[in-house]
């Protein structure tokens, strides 16, 4: 069974006059899309996502370099066992 808790009508709809004026004031206090404050965390996002694109860039690169250098090497091999095979 719930309890009383001593509210009255005028009580709940000050308390939620309350929580939208809150709001309001929460709404309105956000700063502008051109502050100066939100263009610079806005750049700081850009050059992150950049530095992340460059360093996903680059290890794929080292990796396409590796597995070359990896086939190229298990073609050497291949030709060198082909070659001793040859001179048998």
């Amino acid at each position: 069974m719930s309890s009383f808790n001593g509210q009255n009508f005028q009580d709940r709809q000050a308390a939620a006059a309350s929580a939208r004026k809150e709001q309001l004031a929460k709404f309105l206090a956000r700063p502008a899309p051109d502050d100066p404050a939100v263009l610079e965390r806005q750049a700081k996002r850009q050059a992150v996502l950049e530095a992340r694109t460059i360093r996903t860039a680059e290890r794929e690169a080292r990796r396409a370099a590796a597995e070359a250098e990896a086939a190229a090497r298990r073609a050497a091999e291949e030709l060198a066992r082909q070659e001793a095979l040859k001179a048998e």
